[in-house]
């Protein structure tokens, strides 16, 4: 999240890029790891901020909405990818930021131009 509110110039990976900004969000009653469930509420305490949340199903190859946020059309945007152990879905699952959608998709079809989702 906060690496897609305040995207560090170089050395994008280094989570301590981003250690400065962590006051700026409100996260309280929300548990670590963050459920997908828990994404309501923090859109309630962070009103410029909606996210949509997709992970992807091995078996069919394609992507699943896990979240769909109602409030899309505010400040900021972000799309997350839900990735999870197939093996053990009992482990922690992370949460990594979609920055090309287009890129995401682009095993659905063999054309090399951008595609729309």
């Amino acid at each position: 999240m906060l690496s897609a509110l305040h995207e560090p110039k170089d050395n994008k990976k280094r989570v301590s890029k981003c250690v400065k900004y962590e006051s700026t969000l409100d996260m309280s009653g929300i548990n670590y790891p963050v459920k997908t469930k828990q994404i309501p509420l923090f859109e309630k305490q962070n009103p410029t901020i909606s996210i949509n949340v997709l992970s992807f199903e091995p078996d069919t190859k394609s992507f699943t909405i896990e979240y769909l946020s109602p409030e899309r059309s505010r400040q900021r945007h972000i799309n997350l990818l839900l990735l999870e152990d197939p093996q053990d879905t009992t482990k922690h699952h992370h949460y990594v930021r979609v920055t090309n959608m287009s890129s995401l998709v682009a095993h659905r079809t063999k054309h090399k131009c951008a595609t729309y989702v």
